[in-house]
């Protein structure tokens, strides 16, 4: 293997283990965020009936705009979330096509040699 070809698959492991790394990370985020979002839904939903109640000195629609904010955030945070790991596949799909290439030349050049071999 010559070392441009270990270079690749270096490259190409790096990317991959990065990828894991990444969506590992993003499922234990999504594990404490998700009881957080829960927190956050149903604590005002609660609110929200003290509001229905008139038992309150605040605006209910200023709680709204309130979750209506924070539920932007999130989806902002996702949103850079999905752009991340589909700029990581992209480099990843472009190092995998170079090293099959890589790989075709290696093998076009072995079986070369091997035919010159048995020619001998």
């Amino acid at each position: 293997m010559t070392d441009a070809t270990e270079a690749a698959l270096l490259g190409v492991g790096v990317v991959c283990g990065a990828l894991v790394s990444m969506l590992t990370l993003a499922g234990f985020l999504w594990r404490f965020a998700k009881p957080w979002l829960r927190e956050q839904i149903a604590d005002p939903v609660q609110v929200t009936r003290e509001h229905v109640a008139n038992s309150h000195t605040s605006n209910l629609r200023a709680d709204i705009d309130g979750l209506v904010a924070q539920l932007a955030e999130v989806r902002s945070t996702g949103d850079d979330t999905a752009k991340a790991v589909a700029r990581i596949g992209g480099q990843l799909d472009v190092h995998l096509i170079s090293s099959a290439g890589m790989e075709a030349a290696t093998n076009a050049r072995l079986a070369a040699l091997e035919s010159r071999q048995e020619q001998s």
